[in-house]
């Protein structure tokens, strides 16, 4: 049974998104990381780890609006994450949009 990062690849064997996007992350690869992220979590919208993940790369790319957007959608799916309400206030000062 895969895990809620797993996906079915084209040869039948699981490929963990993941850990594949974080590989694309430390290589500087966001955008390749920003697909993997945005597929999976148009696939599984209830998963609130890929969205945030998703806006984390987004602003990583200086692509701010759809941060700011992925950290709504991320918020929206659970908005008592503690970690996740930090994690938006650190892009907001990252975003110079704290005040906002």
């Amino acid at each position: 049974m895969p895990t809620h990062a797993q996906q079915k690849g084209s040869k039948g064997s699981y490929v963990d998104t993941f850990k594949l996007a974080d590989k694309f992350i430390a290589k500087k690869k966001f955008r390749k990381a920003s697909r993997l992220y945005s597929a999976y979590s148009k696939n599984h919208p209830k998963d609130v780890n890929a969205t945030w993940k998703l806006a984390q790369v987004k602003l990583w790319q200086n692509k701010n609006r759809q941060s700011d957007n992925a950290y709504k959608q991320a918020l929206a799916i659970d908005p008592g994450n503690d970690n996740l309400n930090l994690n938006y206030i650190h892009s907001l000062l990252d975003m110079g949009k704290l005040g906002e």
